[in-house]
């Protein structure tokens, strides 16, 4: 709940109170945290996954109070387009959890946005001790099970995946099984947020996806599916009791060139990395696991025929260029569904090769040449005719 225009309450899953505020120019600090990780007792991991799903919106009342927070941070207008988040007929806020949480915690980092726990008073007088009993045992804890499920785009499990998965302040890192599934059994009640531990280890387990066929059905949209790409897949998930939930990883993009491609005549890759180019089909194909790196992908034409004449070894053309860039983001974009995004990213290859122009005639190399032979017919007895003459005793003295 907004308290005042610079200061929110906000209760979390856990029945926390939380009281957060926008601290004055001259009261900000810049936080000495090496990373949002190291913050103590931050409350977005909590909330924003309590708040969204990648589907959109499931808790109106933290949703609103996290889109207020970000108007005020970067001077937008979406609580007041979207006073019923989950209403969201547009769909602006699918996959935004993601650019909801770069946004707050650049703002704790720069000492911006500010918070604490509020604690409030036991509102009843404490009642008088009761005498122990031999009869009375210990109070029954209270505990449940937690489950996820990690998969592959082709819906194949991913076994031996280390996951932290946090609790009511108890933590515990499960390697998932040979189904793919991390499994906390006798665990705190309440709701767990579960994420990728090691980003590394992710990594290698997918190495040479690019040797493996693409997804070709469609994404599902259930609310217990979390899609991320290798790029968003240490974002925290929900976990909540007794109910399975599935992590769908996403590496996978091919790109073909399906326009005048013979233009190029034969492309090559000029950089290694996890993808594959065949150029020995009619149409181009690359084949790209996005494995997180933002490496560059660098695919050039053949040089046009007669190009290199007349151009010093030392200094050889460039062939033409028709990619060299990381294709992360437009996968990304592809995965979350904004094809604004990846359009003026495919918008901005060239269809065709750029004109070359061949290099101009080198003349002093072509006068010294001539030169040259008529030194040569001079030392032989020959010289040039005078001007106006004709005969043979003339022209040859």
């Amino acid at each position: 709940m907004r308290w005042r225009f610079d200061e929110w309450r906000i209760t979390d899953a856990f029945q926390r109170e939380w009281r957060l505020w926008l601290a004055p120019a001259d009261e900000r600090t810049r936080a000495t945290h090496t990373s949002r990780w190291d913050m103590p007792g931050e409350p977005f991991f909590h909330l924003i996954p309590q708040a969204f799903s990648p589907s959109g919106a499931r808790d109106d009342e933290v949703a609103r109070d996290l889109l207020s927070i970000y108007d005020a941070l970067t001077g937008s207008r979406m609580s007041e387009a979207l006073p019923r988040p989950t209403a969201d007929r547009r769909r602006l806020l699918r996959n935004f959890a993601p650019e909801l949480s770069r946004v707050l915690y650049t703002a704790l980092e720069s000492g911006t946005l500010r918070y604490e726990r509020v604690e409030v008073p036991w509102p009843f007088p404490e009642k008088d001790e009761k005498p122990s009993s031999r009869r009375d045992g210990p109070p029954a804890k209270e505990s449940t099970t937690y489950q996820l499920r990690l998969l592959s785009e082709l819906d194949r499990p991913i076994s031996g995946l280390v996951v932290l998965v946090n609790a009511d302040g108890a933590q515990r890192k499960i390697a998932s099984d040979g189904a793919g599934v991390v499994k906390w059994t006798e665990a705190p009640a309440g709701g767990a947020i579960a994420q990728i531990h090691d980003v590394e280890q992710l990594r290698r387990a997918f190495e040479g996806r690019e040797r493996t066929s693409r997804r070709t059905t469609p994404l599902p949209e259930q609310p217990d599916i979390h899609i991320r790409t290798m790029s968003s897949a240490t974002e925290p998930i929900e976990l909540r009791e007794d109910e399975l939930q599935t992590l769908l990883l996403i590496t996978r993009t091919d790109l073909t060139h399906a326009g005048r491609a013979c233009e190029w005549g034969k492309p090559s890759c000029a950089t290694k990395g996890p993808w594959l180019f065949d150029s020995d089909v009619k149409v181009p194909l690359l084949r790209v696991h996005c494995d997180g790196s933002s490496r560059e992908v660098a695919i050039t034409g053949a040089m046009p025929p007669g190009v290199a004449r007349g151009v010093e070894a030392s200094d050889p053309p460039s062939p033409p260029t028709w990619l060299a860039s990381s294709l992360e983001a437009m996968h990304d974009a592809l995965v979350r569904g904004d094809l604004d995004t990846a359009l003026r990213f495919l918008e901005g290859l060239p269809p065709l090769p750029p004109d070359v122009e061949e290099p101009p005639a080198d003349t002093q190399a072509e006068a010294q040449m001539v030169g040259e032979q008529l030194a040569l017919l001079e030392s032989q007895g020959y010289s040039d005719p005078p001007f106006g003459g004709s005969s043979t005793e003339e022209r040859y003295a």
